[in-house]
């Protein structure tokens, strides 16, 4: 099996369709971001979990189970505005089942998740917070039937990850 140092490393190979592929970091080999991929054919893709090649075929996001949120390419280093990578996340309809484990996500407005019966698990004090000038931050992520578990009592407060309502999470 190939192995990548970064997706963006694998982004720039000319792989055949059929092929499973790995990637050891999403941004940089180590950083929790890596993950098995599956090429196939020429297809839409939203660049953060599935992504085009160099050669017009496509990498799939293979995942048995839970999708670490950093494998979509969210960074969650307390700096980074990850809006567009969990408005991506957000928007795919495969993965239900979501960790998020310790880092800080900084998002800027408002994403809802379509899909149902969405469950997400923040251990290892995970945290979503408000970009500095935005909108509320009770607003941030939404989901009717939205399922929140926090694993670790190192999360200081609810409030920097709350259920405001039965179907909402900050």
């Amino acid at each position: 099996m190939k192995q990548f140092e970064t997706v963006a490393q694998m982004k720039l190979a000319r792989l055949t369709a059929g092929q499973t592929v790995t990637t050891k970091g999403y941004y940089a080999a180590g950083d929790a971001g890596g993950a098995t991929y599956l090429v196939a054919a020429s297809q839409t893709v939203d660049g953060y979990g599935d992504h085009a090649l160099a050669n017009g075929n496509v990498a799939l996001l293979q995942v048995p189970g839970v999708l670490n949120i950093t494998t979509y390419g969210i960074k969650a280093d307390g700096v980074t505005d990850d809006t567009v990578a969990w408005a991506a996340l957000a928007a795919q309809t495969t993965y239900t089942n979501m960790l998020m484990s310790g880092g800080v996500s900084v998002i800027g407005i408002k994403t809802t998740f379509t899909e149902s019966d969405i469950t997400f698990a923040f251990t290892n004090g995970a945290k979503v917070l408000q970009k500095a000038g935005t909108q509320s931050v009770d607003t941030l992520l939404k989901r009717v039937g939205l399922k929140v578990y926090t694993h670790t009592t190192q999360v200081q407060t609810l409030s920097e990850i709350k259920v405001i309502t039965t179907n909402s999470l900050v």
